[in-house]
């Protein structure tokens, strides 16, 4: 398996596998690419891309918008790789904080994060505005 960067080019074929899109369209992914391309990862297997992360950062802090791992590949060390080239990219950019935003009412993916080493921040309130 391979593990590097993902680049504009990439991002058809990636798509294209994730159940989850998160409401996001190939051109604002490719978007997302360009900007955040040295700290988003993918894995290929042969000529199959199976896993990506998308990671970026404001400048002073780290955020992991998206991780999916194909379900054959998964418990077997890839995403849990895979997160790991993203936050040591972050860190390597001066990042000291990374953040993970998800559906709370998902308790298998909080146990995720937290056994990643991540905590939950009670304090804080995520406000939303739709600018279309």
């Amino acid at each position: 398996m391979i593990f590097r960067n993902i680049v504009e080019k990439d991002v058809p074929k990636l798509y294209e596998g994730w159940t989850e899109k998160d409401n996001y369209s190939i051109e604002e992914l490719e978007t997302y690419i360009k900007n955040h391309g040295e700290t988003s990862f993918l894995v290929e297997d042969g000529e199959k891309t199976i896993a990506g992360i998308l990671a970026g950062h404001d400048g002073l802090n780290g955020y992991i918008h998206h991780i999916q791992v194909e379900e054959s590949y998964r418990k077997n060390g890839v995403g849990e790789k895979l997160l790991d080239c993203a936050v040591k990219s972050l860190m390597q950019k001066g990042i000291k904080n990374c953040h993970v935003l998800i559906d709370g009412s998902d308790t298998l993916n909080r146990r995720y994060w937290v056994r990643k080493g991540f905590e939950r921040q009670d304090s804080v309130y995520m406000y939303s505005k739709n600018l279309d």
